[in-house]
């Protein structure tokens, strides 16, 4: 069984080009893609990431899955929270509009 080069537990492979998540074992492939390593939320892309943060200091944390539906995120196929318009939100093959 293959060994993950990043936080060495069996089975945890992760391939070249992938990125891997070593609290959740998670793996994802795209440029713009984010994970969470202390949610454990993945987004399609980085200002989805951002959106799942509260921008107050004072009451700094992340938005939990009911706060970001409420904002308009949903879950694609691939396992991204998006919002439609979003790239990373259309079904891979379907013809892009200009």
């Amino acid at each position: 069984m293959p060994t993950c080069e990043i936080c060495d537990v069996p089975g945890a492979y992760t391939p070249y080009g992938q990125g891997h998540c070593a609290g959740c074992h998670l793996t994802w492939s795209g440029l713009a893609v984010c994970h969470c390593a202390e949610c454990h939320l993945t987004f399609g892309s980085i200002t989805g990431f951002d959106a799942h943060l509260t921008s107050s200091d004072e009451d700094f944390r992340h938005r939990t899955v009911e706060e970001l539906r409420e904002r308009g995120y949903t879950l694609n196929a691939k396992g991204f929270y998006t919002r439609q318009g979003n790239i990373a939100w259309i079904p891979q093959g379907a013809p892009l509009k200009a």
